[in-house]
């Protein structure tokens, strides 16, 4: 009886090994950014995130980049204005690095924004024609990049 007891436990372990076979083959939809910075157009995936604070994209080996940094944690969908610095919660900056170790900052128009929309644990960031400055060189920057969300 004994033999029985434990054919039928070995049994059921086996049974329940091979009949619970899970699919991997089922991905997450890839977040996938463009920009455009000097006429030249970058897709491809973001970097890393921050605690919904600070969200930075980029390519080639990491060299070329651009961040956006914000005052506090962006917990839903909303328009941040561009800035020099972080004063409020209403406010973002945004800095490029060309991959030359030439970096660009904000200086355009207060009236300059950014879109941020929450949605499905992503959150997306669109932008057009934004100046950003490194000494005397002046540039426009446009993008529509996503990264994950906390919320």
């Amino acid at each position: 009886m004994k033999k029985v007891g434990q054919f039928f436990f070995i049994s059921i372990i086996l049974l329940c090994l091979f009949s619970c076979k899970k699919n991997n083959s089922s991905s997450q939809p890839k977040i996938t950014s463009t920009w455009t910075f000097k006429g030249v157009v970058d897709t491809g995936m973001a970097l890393s995130v921050q605690d919904n604070i600070n969200f930075k994209y980029a390519i080639n080996g990491q060299a070329k980049s651009i961040s956006l940094n914000f005052y506090s944690a962006i917990k839903q969908s909303r328009i941040f204005y561009v800035s020099d610095t972080l004063t409020d919660s209403t406010k973002c900056t945004l800095k490029i690095d060309n991959g030359n170790g030439q970096i660009y900052s904000y200086v355009g128009n207060p009236a300059d924004k950014i879109n941020a929309t929450l949605a499905n644990y992503t959150i997306k960031f669109d932008f057009t024609n934004i100046t950003v400055s490194s000494g005397t060189d002046t540039q426009s920057v446009s993008g529509n990049l996503a990264f994950p969300s906390l919320y």
